[in-house]
């Protein structure tokens, strides 16, 4: 549903629109934000709204906080391995009207995705929660990640103003980090080729159906790489 949601900016709807905003925000207040809805914002050409994508920051951002306050606490009462029911009364204590959706993301953090018979007793790492827990810095480094090989210039361009603004700190760092370096490495191979050929096709020769394309325009991979080395280290 929240995909969805944040899909609707497609129907034209690329500058702030009320409705949206609105059904975005009844929409959060009941479920834990996937870690990939930053990334889905990235997928199609039409530029998300301030708006929007500030909403899933502060959200994101709540659950952060959540998720630290509870393994907090749990450190605090000793809790180097802990239990399902321990950590529910942990959460109960500190966080009396939370809602079901945000214990059972807890559970699952916990349980890395395994079945246990005897689950309410079974013992388990504490650490498997900040293990499998993103933060919004690695959320938000994924997004910028996808918006830039997707050469989505002016959603890449928000995203950074707007989490320089909620002090995120994200740097680009290419000479450091694989990820950066790679990204960095094809748009600048877009340009060249796009450069070098006007009728040489950019992006994706082929891919799958279903799938977001990269751009296959030439402004897009030049706007993007002016922004990478504007925010680059």
């Amino acid at each position: 549903m929240l995909r969805s949601g944040l899909y609707s900016i497609k129907n034209g709807r690329s500058y702030y629109d009320e409705e949206t905003y609105k059904l975005l925000k009844s929409i959060l207040e009941g479920v834990v934000i996937p870690n990939k809805a930053f990334e889905w914002l990235t997928e199609y050409d039409i530029i998300p709204s301030c708006q929007t994508i500030e909403l899933l920051m502060d959200k994101k951002m709540e659950i952060d906080q959540f998720v630290h306050g509870v393994l907090a606490m749990c450190q605090k009462e000793g809790h180097a391995n802990i239990t399902i029911k321990q950590l529910n009364d942990i959460v109960g204590t500190l966080h009396p009207e939370i809602k079901i959706s945000f214990k059972i993301y807890l559970f699952e953090l916990l349980l890395e995705g395994k079945y246990y018979p005897y689950l309410e007793n079974t013992v388990l790492p504490l650490k498997n929660i900040s293990n499998n827990y993103k933060t919004i810095n690695k959320t938000i480094d994924n997004a910028m990640g996808k918006a830039a090989y997707y050469a989505r210039s002016g959603t890449l361009s928000k995203l950074y103003t707007l989490q320089e603004s909620k002090k995120l700190q994200w740097k680009f760092q290419p000479l450091t980090d694989t990820q950066h370096a790679n990204v960095l490495k094809w748009i600048q191979d877009n340009v060249k080729k796009g450069e070098g050929n006007i009728n040489a096709r950019l992006g994706w020769s082929c891919g799958p159906d279903s799938s977001p394309w990269a751009s296959e325009h030439l402004q897009d991979y030049i706007r993007t790489l002016c922004i990478l080395n504007e925010i680059r280290e």
